[in-house]
């Protein structure tokens, strides 16, 4: 009786050794496809990133000095179309005559590397640099504000 006891705890000691290595298996596999899992899921972003890129436009905004003559120029650094595009200047300084701004904004469509030339107000001494933020809507139809620094060049 002992010995049928004995071989019966062996067999079970046996098969509990091979779950356990079993186990062990397949938890390094589920490890491996999970790194891979992550690796795919990375590219897929990137590739997601990449792809908006090329869909996505992007309004840069300069502030040049052509001999004591100020111009603010809006160009579309994106790949993509950019409507209703606006700009607003943040602070006291308001460099465009109201009649100029109200003429030329909101700005219907600004293609890819298309620029908007507007000739600043020089009567008074102008500021080094402007706070603006400007908006655009993107061909996905979602609206895009970015608010810059502009730093007269």
């Amino acid at each position: 009786m002992e010995i049928l006891s004995l071989f019966i705890s062996g067999i079970a000691l046996v098969l509990a050794v091979g779950s356990l290595m079993k186990t062990q298996t397949i938890s390094k596999k589920q490890l491996e496809l999970e790194k891979i899992t992550a690796e795919f899921k990375k590219q897929l972003q990137k590739l997601n990133e990449a792809e908006l890129a090329k869909t996505s436009a992007f309004v840069d905004v300069e502030y040049l000095d052509f001999g004591g003559n100020y111009q603010i120029i809006l160009t579309n650094t994106g790949q993509s179309e950019a409507k209703n595009v606006k700009l607003k200047i943040l602070g006291e300084y308001f460099p465009l005559s109201q009649e100029e701004y109200e003429k030329q904004f909101p700005i219907v469509s600004l293609k890819p590397g298309e620029k908007m030339d507007l000739w600043a107000n020089n009567e008074i001494v102008a500021p080094h640099h402007y706070e603006v933020e400007v908006s655009w809507v993107t061909p996905d139809r979602s609206t895009q504000i970015d608010k810059q620094t502009v730093f007269l060049k």
